[in-house]
């Protein structure tokens, strides 16, 4: 069957919201084209939406893994035979079935790499990686496929992420400095180095761009490490003045060192290099939101000094509209563009939601929910909408799903059984409310007003008995 097709007829069937069909045609597609990078990363995105509608306890996770027991199996036989296509469609199977089986998700990546496929082992990693960014595993076992799929740049960025959650690494620093000279060799075409086991900086001409390329790699702490990034890039920029991720990178830190016109006058040279980027357009946008926010904060320590001053509420009041009117513009055209972008619709819902847009915010936090790594906070934040505007057996159901696997030792579990229990006493279900705050109680009483809002409805619930000096029984 034609490939195209297939992803076509997938597309569609996403775009309705039918998830199990998408499902089953992105896997008919992986069968014959298991390299297809794009279709896998939809069909993990199907898989969540499925996983999200089906209910994703900890009973559905332990059913899961019986289910996939078989595939489980045929996994590791495929392996030790080397059949490593058919492997990864073992782990397809699984992760059908639970998509965040990490286990399986590892196992994907390794017979992805051994079959050739080196693609689908950085996306598989990615997706671990976006699960919990401070993975180390994922940020070596990613840093290490960018290598070998030549993306020199990202290689480095994803070990400069790694030394920065472990400064010791010394793998990490090993390989900082010698892909840095490598890239210096690509970028500025250097002869390497001809005997096989030499250092890439050995092929340097001299110590003088060896200690360049060394000082690029540091963690930019103070505003001389600033100021001495942007004058490198600067002069890469003139070797290479059409490379459009160094005149973007010189936009990003020209935006953190908060000099915006000339981010976006980089940003509109990037634009020239190359018009079909959206993420151009992002930066801009975003920049235009990070000035807002300075005129505002400036605003706001200048009527520490003077909080009478009517005149300087006024503007600020002004700032604030304005920022709120622009964001709110700006993160729309954005969803529109990637509308499968969980982490842009939770952003739109927090400004519908702070427009006390309650309904439109809602229908952002629903989709954004689909990602598991916002699930439970964005299924909390459309209980909130659905409580405001007084479905509150609506909301007591969102804030259910919200808390389903945590415990109140969590801090982001207790917000969620706070709101639950304030819902659970809106409808006049005291018991349940009694002892959702009981839960709350026995772990932090001294949050929110769960103490004090636990007597009154223990004091409520009570029947009313007195003795004979009418004394309390």
């Amino acid at each position: 069957m034609d490939v195209s097709k297939l992803y076509e007829r997938g597309s569609q069937a996403f775009e309705r919201g039918n998830w199990e069909l998408a499902v089953m045609v992105w896997q008919q597609l992986l069968a014959i084209e298991p390299g297809h990078t794009d279709a896998r990363k939809l069909l993990r995105e199907a898989e969540n939406r499925k996983w999200t509608q089906d209910g994703s306890g900890v009973v559905t996770k332990a059913m899961a893994l019986i289910k996939g027991l078989p595939s489980i199996v045929a996994y590791g036989i495929h392996a030790l035979t080397k059949s490593y296509d058919k492997a990864m469609m073992d782990c397809e199977k699984v992760l059908a079935i639970d998509p965040n089986c990490t286990s399986m998700l590892w196992a994907l990546s390794r017979a992805a790499v051994k079959a050739g496929h080196p693609g689908v082992g950085v996306v598989t990693v990615e997706y671990i990686r976006d699960k919990n960014p401070k993975n180390k595993s994922a940020l070596r076992q990613l840093a290490r496929l960018y290598e070998e799929v030549e993306d020199i740049g990202r290689a480095i960025d994803t070990w400069q992420k790694l030394r920065q959650l472990a400064p010791a690494d010394r793998e990490a620093q090993t390989q900082l400095r010698d892909l840095a000279a490598r890239k210096t060799m690509i970028d500025g075409k250097y002869e390497t180095a001809t005997d096989k086991g030499s250092d890439f900086t050995e092929s340097l001409k001299d110590k003088d761009q060896a200690k360049r390329l060394e000082d690029s790699q540091r963690i930019i702490r103070t505003d001389d490490d600033l100021q001495g990034a942007i004058e490198r890039v600067k002069k890469d920029i003139e070797g290479q003045p059409d490379n459009k991720r160094f005149v973007l990178q010189l936009g990003d830190l020209y935006r953190r060192a908060k000099n915006y016109e000339e981010a976006r006058n980089c940003y509109a040279r990037a634009r020239e290099i190359d018009e079909m980027d959206v993420s151009i357009l992002e930066r801009l946008g975003e920049t235009r939101i990070d000035e807002y926010s300075d005129q505002e904060k400036a605003l706001q320590e200048q009527l520490k000094a003077a909080p009478d001053d009517a005149a300087l509420q006024a503007k600020l009041a002004a700032v604030q509209k304005e920022k709120f009117d622009y964001s709110l513009e700006e993160f729309t055209r954005q969803v529109h563009a990637r509308p499968t972008d969980s982490g842009l619709r939770e952003k739109l819902g927090h400004l519908l939601f702070a427009a006390k847009k309650f309904d439109d915010a809602a229908v952002e936090y629903q989709k954004a929910s689909a990602d598991p790594r916002m699930r439970r906070r964005c299924l909390m934040r459309l209980g909130l909408c659905l409580y405001n505007t007084g479905k509150h057996q609506l909301a007591a159901s969102q804030f259910e799903q919200a808390a389903e696997g945590g415990t109140a030792n969590n801090a982001e579990i207790r917000d969620v059984l706070y709101y639950q229990a304030v819902t659970y006493e809106k409808l006049g279900d005291i018991p349940r409310a009694i002892k959702v705050l009981r839960d709350i109680f026995n772990v932090k009483m001294d949050y929110k007003d769960v103490k004090d809002r636990l007597e009154r409805l223990m004091q409520a619930s009570e029947p009313a008995t007195s003795n004979d000096d009418g004394g309390p029984a």
